[in-house]
């Protein structure tokens, strides 16, 4: 039997997110990959396995040169996006890192450290059709969701 390595090494994640608060749910594969449905898959792939916004209503494009600039930038971006009271999901580049949902104010307050985990990431907000990619070359895309898949 194969089992997948989804979620295999959540201490991979910001201490912050493994620090046990309830407000904080790790996704299951399943779960991960409804909302992938509804928002990163939504996009085109490049040959590297990027997501592509060539076709994509790209709403903003941005540029940090470092870890406390990327953190600001992110935090406004989750602001200005999502708003303070809503949850937003967060995907990582390796699949071994387990997708997770928590409040967009504690993905605010933590941006910093989401940056030091070393990975892509992404976030979704359920309901809103903006993704946010945070790469770690300090490029940040927030893009619309399309409604029709690739």
């Amino acid at each position: 039997m194969h089992t997948s390595p989804y979620g295999s090494r959540p201490d991979l994640l910001p201490d912050f997110i493994r620090a046990g608060n309830p407000a904080i749910h790790p996704l299951s594969l399943e779960e991960s990959r409804a909302m992938e449905s509804v928002s990163i898959n939504r996009f085109q792939a490049t040959i590297g396995g990027r997501i592509s916004f060539e076709a994509a209503e790209v709403v903003s494009r941005e540029t940090f040169r470092d870890e406390g600039d990327g953190a600001s930038t992110i935090a406004r971006l989750l602001r200005d996006f999502f708003g303070s009271t809503s949850e937003v999901v967060t995907f990582w580049d390796n699949l071994i890192m387990p997708t997770v949902r928590l409040p967009v104010a504690m993905a605010v307050e933590n941006s910093r450290e989401l940056l030091e985990s070393d990975v892509d990431f992404w976030f979704y907000s359920p309901g809103n059709p903006i993704l946010i990619e945070c790469r770690q070359d300090g490029n940040v895309t927030v893009a619309h969701i399309s409604a029709i898949e690739p």
